[in-house]
């Protein structure tokens, strides 16, 4: 990546964590779905492997159910980013620094910990997923 991608990718997060937390939710979410459809009508390699793995999960699926699965793919991913620029800043302890162990850290509020409810729980990078199934060399 060139320094100056990099440094507009950088600017683009923080413009995210920024921003889009400031926003009502429902414009949070149709900015989001706006950025989703694009990108899928836009048609570029991304949105082209993800059809093409769609094609080899859902081997019966013709080519516009191959599309309805990948424009609702690219809304869900998107929808992750969206969910990612909305938590709130720093670690729930309050301790001023990220945890580095493998154990979730969660911190809800008891007037949010009742049945039906949700509240944030983040958990540490590990490493790469596929990681724990390798095979060891």
């Amino acid at each position: 990546m060139s320094a100056l991608k990099g440094r507009i990718t950088d600017g683009l997060y923080g413009l995210g964590w920024g921003a889009v937390k400031k926003l009502p939710e429902p414009a949070a979410e149709a900015l989001f779905r706006t950025i989703a459809d694009r990108a899928w009508k836009r048609r570029g390699k991304s949105v082209l492997r993800l059809e093409s793995n769609l094609a080899r999960v859902v081997p019966d699926a013709g080519p516009e159910r191959l599309a309805e699965l990948s424009r609702a793919g690219m809304r869900s991913y998107m929808r992750y980013w969206m969910e990612s620029f909305r938590l709130p800043p720093g670690p729930p302890s309050g301790s001023g620094r990220a945890s580095t162990s493998p154990t979730p850290t969660c911190s809800p509020r008891a007037s949010t910990a009742g049945a039906g409810s949700s509240w944030p729980c983040r958990t540490s990078a590990t490493g790469t997923w596929p990681a724990p199934g390798s095979p060891r060399t």
